[in-house]
């Protein structure tokens, strides 16, 4: 459904099978990365991601802006409730996949207090939740 949107609206979308000759180049260029995520922590606005491969991490961290799509069925209440959760990303994630917790734009602060958005990460980032993934 989001490839269709995009051909319509004339937007490239690449994935998520990349070309692995042109990977990096594609993400590098792509203004907004897409990424679902594993599920989402609702008292801290986090979305737990799980990459298996580098191309996959990069477009949620290298695009100046990123939307995380998550299923509401996926929400856990509590950073203490999604504990177990948590273990069990951890343990089936493998050996080569990076977990990322993201709840926000990439910020950072330098010695004069002076907050900067985007500068490890995306600007912008933007989280969406799917009702029924089910029709999704």
């Amino acid at each position: 459904a989001i490839e269709a949107a995009c051909k319509e609206a004339g937007i490239e979308c690449v994935g998520p099978e990349y070309p692995a000759d042109s990977t990096l180049d594609l993400i590098d260029g792509a203004q907004v990365g897409v990424t679902a995520g594993e599920f989402a922590i609702a008292q801290s606005g986090t979305i737990v991601e799980v990459a298996k491969d580098d191309a996959h991490r990069l477009v949620s961290s290298l695009p100046r802006t990123h939307v995380g799509l998550v299923f509401a069925e996926t929400l856990e209440p509590t950073l203490t409730g999604a504990a177990a959760r948590l273990r069990k990303t951890f343990e089936d994630a493998g050996a080569h996949s990076a977990v990322s917790f993201i709840s926000g734009p990439s910020r950072t602060g330098d010695i004069e207090m002076i907050l900067t958005l985007g500068v490890h990460g995306p600007e912008h980032a933007y989280a969406v939740i799917i009702e029924d993934s089910a029709n999704a």
